[in-house]
């Protein structure tokens, strides 16, 4: 992205400070900021700095959006853009869901592109939430022994396998396993754990040892009996990020 580093960054900036304040006393300010050792300012004077940052003009809503909100090239991103664009009543949510806000855009698509790309994300968070929920399950005792992961009532939350090709061979392989007993689940997040900390050069959370399951590292420990896969996620996919960034660069000065 490179903000600073975009040829009319420069501009558009003098431009919008131009604008909001008397660009000469700033400047001014400016200055002494940067010439005297101890610089002291009342606070009338200090306004313009607050003034400064209150409200964004139109070319800074511009460039923002252009670098930001949207990307070049025919991308899911930019139909996005044109949802909240077009269905503003999108962005009042009281707090976010990622199965409710999938949707409401769902609803409002216009391009199968996007409808491919949410429901990809529903399916790999509906794969990635459980397991997730699981470990830090086993997390949290010391040890368990086989019957007992078997019987460990989260499992009746877990979803059935999904009808559905995953490009990314770990989901696909959880996905596979959701076929499986419980004690084989448990093991494939145990031992996805033990991948990712041999790759970070550490020991595992969790390790299994001859039929025993044994808690090295309980951060993030939590006893979860129950979920509900059709509400419950752990994964946000940075859309609330990207709807706040629209309503901070759009939506500012309303």
């Amino acid at each position: 992205m490179r903000i600073k580093e975009q040829d009319d960054f420069s501009e558009v900036m003098e431009k919008s400070l131009r604008a909001k304040v008397d660009y000469n006393t700033l400047e001014q300010y400016v200055n002494r900021l940067f010439s005297e050792k101890i610089a002291t300012f009342s606070k009338q004077e200090l306004q313009i700095f607050s003034d400064c940052l209150k409200n964004s003009v139109k070319e800074e809503k511009e460039f923002y959006k252009r670098l930001i909100l949207e990307t070049n090239g025919n991308h899911v991103q930019n139909d996005i853009f044109n949802l909240f664009e077009n269905k503003p009543e999108l962005l009042e949510v009281e707090s976010f869901n990622l199965y409710s806000f999938i949707d409401a855009l769902k609803v409002n698509s216009v391009t199968e592109e996007l409808d491919a790309k949410l429901l990809k994300i529903r399916n790999a968070e509906q794969i990635l939430a459980p397991y997730s929920y699981l470990f830090r399950t086993l997390q949290s005792e010391p040890s368990w022994i086989v019957d007992k992961i078997e019987k460990a009532t989260i499992f009746e939350s877990f979803p059935k396998f999904l009808n559905y090709h995953f490009d990314n061979e770990v989901l696909d392989s959880f996905n596979s396993c959701l076929k499986k007993e419980n004690y084989d689940k448990a093991l494939a997040v145990i031992n996805r754990n033990k991948t990712i900390s041999e790759n970070r050069k550490n020991v595992p959370w969790i390790k299994e040892e001859n039929g025993n399951v044994i808690t090295c590292y309980s951060d993030g420990a939590r006893k979860i009996k129950e979920f509900d896969k059709e509400l419950h996620f752990e994964n946000n996919y940075f859309l609330p990020t990207y709807i706040s960034l629209y309503k901070q660069i759009m939506l500012s000065n309303d």
